[in-house]
């Protein structure tokens, strides 16, 4: 019995240690408690946006947002990352730390290493009170190709013991997210390798699509090409929900960044890449403020692919190729969010609004901030979205008016005019003015 009391006490000084050892780093101890009553959309959208190293995200557009993404280099014993943090508390908002999945080869929930792992994962929430740990997951992926059915189940059930250990240690329910890439990453004509009903149902709440897994492929010719082809897009996030991943579960990552492509030549605007085939040799990472440091030329120069439902841009001597987003490109994306009725969208990046000469200011914020459109992708309503919206199909419309129109309108014309030019046959002789007449001749000029 005393062993038994002697236990009991040894397990409440470790929980209450584990609980006191991290300590609010904001100045406001408030800053640090779970928002109580986060404002979200209707029908529990989410617009998440994720910040690639900016901490100064006070003049960050918060009513739009339900929650801050940091990178996982992000450090709370840093005043200037921790912000962060206080920041999205004081708004109300959710605040969310990201882990990397490094485990590789063959996973055992039970191993030292996935159990160290969990370690770190939950007493690095603690620390930085996370309301939602992003698992990103494209790291195991790529080492480890040939994952298996039961490699997802053991991955579940670590992700899913994160989740109860942090409930026991803080009483809160952390939400599990997971970042994954653009489509299953193994063989389609394997379907037991490619179950992820398991990870969906125990492991993941939400799936977050990296947008830039659509380029950043190993062993892929590099080509200069859209951050997210459409085609791509509709036929990855099919893929997820044959294999069990609903559509009320994905979130769209939604790139705010170009790339601007090294070309050794254009042909028919196609960059050509020179022998480094590798994509992190011949292109760098362009912020939207970079981009939009020089409108003009994008704006007035830039062509759009319709293959890629996106803009581009070729500089004059063809070395350099530019695919970057604006207005018209990201309505088609939040469009697609809105009509597969997915969870919501994910803003990479918050920062790109600045530009590396200016990191703390933004460019043109209050316009950029308005591209959410939030209206297409959080509302309840599962009508089809606005006519002003619909602006191609408003055109398609027009041009098939006008193109029925202008045959009826032909037709008609023409057969006036025939009518008109063409007389009808007389009967033969009609000009002798009905005379009975029983001969003519050949020479009769009338005939």
């Amino acid at each position: 019995m005393i062993f038994v009391q002697s236990l009991g006490c040894v397990a409440f000084l470790m929980l209450y240690f584990a609980l006191e050892a991290h300590t609010c780093p904001c100045q406001r101890k408030s800053d640090c408690e779970h928002p109580q009553t986060v404002p979200i959309y209707e029908d529990k959208k989410e617009v998440y946006v994720f910040s690639r190293g900016a901490s100064n995200v006070q003049t960050w557009s918060w009513n739009t947002i339900t929650a801050l993404v940091v990178p996982e280099e992000f450090s709370v014993n840093n005043e200037s990352h921790s912000s962060a943090m206080c920041v999205t508390h004081r708004n109300k908002r959710k605040f969310a730390i990201t882990v990397s999945m490094n485990l590789s080869g063959e996973i055992d929930s039970v191993s030292n290493e996935s159990k160290s792992w969990i370690d770190f994962v939950v007493s690095k929430q603690q620390s930085w009170y996370a309301d939602i740990v992003v698992v990103n997951l494209m790291p195991y992926f790529k080492s480890d190709v040939n994952s298996t059915k039961k490699d997802h189940q053991e991955m579940a059930i670590i992700l899913k013991r994160v989740g109860t250990k942090i409930k026991d240690l803080s009483n809160y329910s952390a939400e599990i997210n997971c970042i994954i890439p653009w489509k299953p990453p193994c063989s389609e004509e394997d379907d037991d390798h490619c179950d992820f009903s398991t990870l969906s149902t125990d492991g993941c709440e939400k799936y977050i699509i990296n947008p830039d897994s659509f380029t950043d492929v190993a062993g892929v010719k590099c080509r200069a090409k859209a951050t997210i082809p459409l085609a791509k897009l509709l036929y990855g996030i099919s893929e997820y929900v044959s294999h069990h991943i609903s559509y009320s579960s994905i979130i769209l990552g939604i790139p705010w960044h170009g790339y601007d492509y090294l070309c050794t030549d254009i042909e028919n605007d196609v960059c050509i890449i020179g022998k480094t085939n590798d994509c992190n040799v011949n292109r760098k990472m362009m912020s939207l403020a970079d981009l939009m440091s020089d409108p003009r030329k994008l704006m007035d120069e830039a062509k759009y692919s319709a293959i890629y439902a996106a803009p581009f841009y070729t500089n004059k001597n063809g070395s350099h190729q530019i695919w970057f987003e604006n207005k018209l490109s990201l309505l088609g994306k939040y469009r697609v969010a809105h009509e597969m009725d997915l969870k919501g969208v994910a803003v990479m990046y918050g920062d790109d609004l600045s530009t590396k000469m200016s990191p703390n200011a933004l460019v043109n914020d209050e316009e950029v901030w308005s591209w959410l459109t939030h209206e297409i992708i959080l509302s309840v309503s599962k009508e089809p979205i606005r006519a002003d919206f619909h602006v191609a199909d408003t055109v398609a419309a027009v041009a098939v008016s006008c193109l029925l129109v202008g045959t009826f309108l032909g037709t008609l014309f023409t057969c006036l005019a025939l009518k008109k030019r063409v007389k009808k046959p007389r009967q033969p002789f009609a000009r002798d003015g009905g005379a009975n007449v029983d001969e003519f001749l050949d020479e009769d000029p009338t005939l």
